[in-house]
């Protein structure tokens, strides 16, 4: 009991040893799973990374700029394409497609009442394919 047995200290002092070397391996372990975070952090915070994030962003909203111009686009085609029936509809030059005429007095106003001309006066007829002029005989109301 008076003396030490040199055994018992190996033994133990191999014990920790191999505590520590454990301890260290954890502990290095931990650091590079700490380390390959930072590093993976770092990386998207580089402008390079930045930048191809805002690439990405800016072609995501140029695709969808482009999207909704077309839709803009189409919607504009049709309702242009209903008020171009709409006119037609009320030409008149459709109407003369019909065999009606159109006739203006000689200061090119239109003419839409008897009234409005007398025998002698000068008439533009205009036809679907032509125009014509013509002299009023005679005017007779209803």
């Amino acid at each position: 009991l008076a003396v030490y047995d040199v055994r018992s200290f190996l033994g133990d002092l191999e014990d920790a040893g191999r505590k520590l070397s454990r301890l260290m391996r954890n502990r290095i372990a931990v650091e590079r799973l700490s380390a390959a975070r930072i590093s993976r952090r770092l990386a998207r915070l580089t402008p390079r990374a930045q930048l191809d994030n805002r690439r990405q962003a800016l072609m995501g909203h140029e695709r969808r700029l482009v999207e909704l111009m077309q839709e803009t686009l189409s919607d504009r085609k049709q309702r242009l394409a209903v008020a171009a029936a709409r006119l037609e509809a009320v030409s008149p030059l459709a109407r003369m497609q019909s065999g009606y005429a159109f006739l203006t007095a000689e200061d090119g106003k239109p003419v839409r009442s008897i009234t409005q001309v007398s025998a002698g006066d000068r008439v533009s007829v205009t036809l679907r394919d032509g125009r014509f002029t013509a002299r009023v005989e005679e005017t007779e109301e209803k």
